[in-house]
């Protein structure tokens, strides 16, 4: 039987896991240290560590239940905000300084055509304020607002 390498890790009680799960999911493989005699269906990621080898046959299967597993890309890198009112995931964050900032150049320019540069100025200062002391969370649920 033809071996392969389907897994690199770089310590031996993850390379143990993986092939502990392998087995459990009807896969026989075996934990070796890193060496270049078999041929490699994974990334060359490290110079030393250890590597998960099955037989040839099994190896497609081994390394789609290794991607499930472990997928190269988490679901979610953003933690999952709720409402503290009815414990909604339908929440979004009011993106305060991209108003303020259409608002202060609309402004301007309004000031500068009507010729009231310090009004408008003064406009400007005051959406500031009132964007800076507003919540930033919103559910569209309960409609609730919070920081």
């Amino acid at each position: 039987m033809n071996l392969v390498v389907i897994a690199a890790f770089r310590e031996k009680p993850d390379a143990i896991g993986a092939q502990r799960a392998l087995e459990a999911a009807g896969i026989a493989g075996e934990v070796r240290e890193r060496s270049d005699e078999l041929p490699r269906l994974c990334v060359d990621a490290f110079a030393d560590g250890f590597d998960v080898v099955v037989g040839e046959a099994d190896a497609d299967s081994a390394i789609a239940f290794l991607q499930r597993l472990w997928p190269d890309e988490p679901e979610s890198a953003r933690p999952l905000v709720r409402c503290p009112e009815c414990g909604s995931t339908d929440v979004y964050r009011l993106r305060r300084l991209r108003l303020f900032l259409v608002a202060a150049i609309v402004l301007l320019a309004a000031g500068a055509i009507a010729r009231e540069r310090e009004l408008f100025l003064l406009m400007i200062g005051v959406i500031g304020v009132l964007l800076a002391i507003m919540p930033p969370w919103r559910c569209r649920s309960c409609r609730s607002t919070w920081r």
